[in-house]
């Protein structure tokens, strides 16, 4: 039999051995499970995951997004933010891709070594390989701008903001997808 000292209310000795300091809000953090200073992390930073959800949905459905966060990661990833992406594709567009897909549009964006700004305005064109083995990316140095070109593309995607090196590679924002071949 289980008695309290307060007759009628058994718990409410518990709730009295806690002080008021004890019962104080500490707010929680927003815990993320990349390290920051990796091209993952920094996509899914506080200033940055507003901006980059779709690219950062892409990544995790495509269960890619723990490769972009290791130590060998050690590429480059092209990545376009959100306001373009709904306003040329709309949302669903992303909702509705089955993950080979998704794996093959962030392998198109994602170079297997880590290209530095220096190297993208060291000649007028470059061709470089991606991680999508069918694919190859044209990267034209205009003297003002560089211009991207997937295999797939209609016309040239723009780096519209330089490199965030990160120590496991790079990322760079561009102004719309590279699309593959046969997409």
């Amino acid at each position: 039999k289980m008695t309290s000292s307060s007759g009628y209310y058994p718990y409410l000795d518990l709730v009295q051995t806690y002080s008021l300091s004890d019962l104080r809000y500490v707010p929680r953090k927003n815990i993320s499970p990349y390290p920051e200073d990796t091209v993952m992390g920094w996509l899914s930073s506080q200033q940055n995951e507003k901006k980059f959800s779709i690219f950062i949905y892409l990544l995790r459905t495509a269960k890619m997004d723990m490769i972009a966060a290791q130590p060998q990661y050690q590429s480059t990833l092209f990545a376009c933010p959100d306001y373009i992406l709904r306003q040329r594709y709309g949302e669903d567009f992303f909702m509705n891709l089955e993950r080979g897909a998704m794996v093959k549009l962030i392998n198109i964006h994602t170079l297997p070594r880590v290209t530095h700004m220096k190297s993208l305005y060291a000649q007028n064109v470059s061709i470089l390989e991606t991680r999508d083995t069918d694919s190859t990316l044209t990267i034209t140095n205009t003297g003002d701008q560089i211009l991207l070109n997937g295999a797939g593309n209609n016309g040239d995607c723009k780096l519209i903001s330089g490199e965030f090196e990160q120590r496991n590679g790079s990322v760079y924002v561009i102004d719309d997808l590279l699309i593959p071949e046969n997409f």
